[in-house]
C-alpha cells in the first residue's frame, strides 16, 4: 500500500508539473477539432500524460535497478566483493523508490532478491539486508533448489529458527520432498525445535522411510514423536435437547411463495428499467443543453477549476515543504480503558491421560508465546488433562484465533470448547 501511495503521488507530481503547461498549449490545436470540449480534452490530456509518465518512470527503475546488479555480479566474479555489495546496496536502494509501480515491482524483487540470496549464502559478508532478501527470496521462489539448500546448511550452523524462519521452512519442506539432502536437513531443523505438526509429521514420514539417514536423526524423530496418541475425550452429554423436527410440506409451500414473489419482483424491475433509462439520459441531455447556452457559467467553472488546481499544487508544495522542517511527531498519550467481558470460549488443542505430558506440552505454547493452561476433567470413566488456549467472548473469535495459530504452524488441530 506504501509502494502504491508513494508512486502514485509522484505521478501525479510529474503529471502537475508537466501537464499543466502542455494542456495550455494543446488545448487551442485541438478546440479547433473538437470545440466546446475543453474539460473532457484537458482530463484525457491528463489521463494520458499519468499513463506515459509511469510507463517511463517504470522502465527507468527497472533498467537502473537490473543495471545495478549486473555490475554487482561482474564485480563479483572479479573477486573484489567489497565493490559488489555497493553494487547491491545501490539496488536495493533504488528498488526501495518510487519509480517502480506495485504491478511491476514483483518482477524486479525477484531479480535482485535472488542475486542478493546467491551474493550472501556464497559470501563471507555480513549484512541484515541481504539475509532479508534471502528469506523474501525463498518466500517467493521456495523451489529454487540451490538456494534452499545453502541457506538450511548456514540455518544448521547459526542460531535457532525463529518463526519466519519456520515459514520459510515450512514452504521449502513442501516443494523438496523428494530431494534427501534437503529432506533431511529440514528434518533436523525441525526436530530441534519440537515440531510436529503436519508438514513435521510429513517430513519425518519420508525421511524414516528414505536410505542413508544417519541413526541420530532417527532416533531423535523417534524420541519426539513417541508412542502416544493424542485423541479427543468423550465428554458426558449436556443435557441439551434437539429441537423438533421441521415440517418439509409447510416449508416447501413456504418457498414457493417466496420464489414466485422474487420472480414478480425481478419482471417489473426489467419492465421498468427502460423508463429509468430513458429519464436519466433525457435528464442529462437538458442539463448539458443548460449548461452549454450559460457562457458565463462555463467562464465560471472553467476559471474554477484553474483555482481547484493551483490550490491542490499549492497544497502539495507547501505539505512538502512542511514535512522537510517539521520536528518528530510526539506520540499522543494513549488512555486505556479496561471493560470486563465475560469470557466463556476458549479453544482445545490437545487432551492427555498423564498430567507431565499435558504440563510440557503448555509449556512448549508458552514458549511461543501463547497463552496455554491445562485443564482437568473427567469423561469416559477417565481423568484427562486438557490443554486449551486462552478465553474469549465468543465462538467466533476463538474460531478465528484457532485458524490463525494453525495457519502459523503453531497448533495442528483444536476445537472450540465452552468452559
Amino acid at each position: 500500500m506504501m509502494r502504491m501511495l508513494r508512486h502514485t503521488t509522484l505521478c501525479l507530481w510529474m503529471v502537475s508539473i508537466l501537464g499543466i503547461p502542455l494542456v495550455f498549449w494543446a488545448m487551442p490545436l485541438v478546440n479547433g477539432i473538437f470545440p466546446g470540449h475543453d474539460l473532457l480534452i484537458a482530463l484525457v490530456l491528463f489521463s494520458a500524460l499519468y499513463i506515459i509518465v509511469g510507463a517511463a518512470m517504470n522502465r527507468m527503475g527497472e533498467g537502473l535497478v537490473i543495471a545495478r546488479v549486473k555490475e554487482a555480479e561482474t564485480w563479483e566474479r572479479a573477486g573484489i566483493v567489497r565493490r559488489s555489495e555497493q553494487r547491491f546496496l545501490k539496488a536495493l536502494r533504488l528498488y526501495d523508490t518510487a519509480l517502480i509501480s506495485p504491478f511491476r515491482a514483483r518482477r524486479v524483487a525477484l531479480v535482485l532478491a535472488g542475486a542478493l540470496a546467491r551474493f550472501s549464502l556464497t559470501s563471507t559478508l555480513e549484512n541484515p539486508a541481504f539475509d532479508r532478501a534471502v528469506k523474501a527470496f525463498l518466500r517467493m521462489a521456495p523451489q529454487e533448489e540451490e538456494i534452499a539448500l545453502l541457506w538450511l546448511k548456514r540455518l544448521c550452523n547459526g542460531t535457532t529458527p525463529g518463526r519466519e524462519d519456520h515459514e520459510i521452512l515450512t514452504l521449502v519442506a513442501e516443494e523438496h520432498l523428494d530431494h534427501p539432502v534437503i529432506r533431511e536437513l529440514v528434518a533436523e531443523l525441525f526436530v530441534a525445535s519440537g515440531r510436529t505438526d503436519f508438514v513435521a509429521r510429513k517430513v519425518y514420514k519420508m525421511v524414516r522411510s528414505g536410505v542413508g539417514v544417519s541413526p541420530e536423526t532417527l532416533s531423535d524423530i523417534n524420541e519426539l514423536l513417541g508412542p502416544e496418541t493424542l485423541a479427543r475425550p468423550a465428554f458426558p452429554a449436556t443435557g441439551f435437547k434437539r429441537s423438533s423436527g421441521v415440517n418439509l410440506s409447510n416449508l416447501a409451500g413456504g418457498l414457493g411463495r417466496g420464489a414466485r414473489g422474487i420472480g414478480r419482483m425481478v419482471k417489473n424491475a426489467v419492465l421498468g428499467l427502460p423508463m429509468v433509462v430513458n429519464g436519466t439520459a433525457a435528464l442529462l441531455k437538458r442539463g448539458y443543453t443548460f449548461f452549454r447556452e450559460r457562457k458565463t457559467l462555463q467562464t465560471a467553472l472553467k476559471r474554477g477549476l484553474g483555482v481547484v488546481v493551483a490550490v491542490v499544487i499549492l497544497g502539495f508544495m507547501v505539505n512538502t515543504v512542511a514535512h522537510l522542517f517539521q520536528s518528530a511527531p510526539k506520540t499522543p498519550e494513549v488512555k486505556k480503558v479496561e471493560v470486563a467481558i465475560p469470557k466463556q470460549f476458549t479453544i482445545q488443542v490437545a487432551a492427555y491421560l498423564k498430567k507431565k505430558h499435558a504440563d510440557a506440552y503448555v509449556a512448549k505454547l508458552k514458549g511461543k508465546g501463547l497463552d496455554a493452561y491445562v485443564y482437568k476433567a473427567d469423561g469416559g470413566g477417565r481423568t484427562w488433562f486438557i490443554v486449551r488456549i486462552s478465553r474469549f467472548a465468543d465462538k467466533k473469535s476463538a474460531a478465528d484465533y484457532g485458524n490463525g495459530l494453525k495457519r502459523q504452524h503453531l497448533i495442528d488441530d483444536f476445537f472450540v470448547d465452552n468452559n
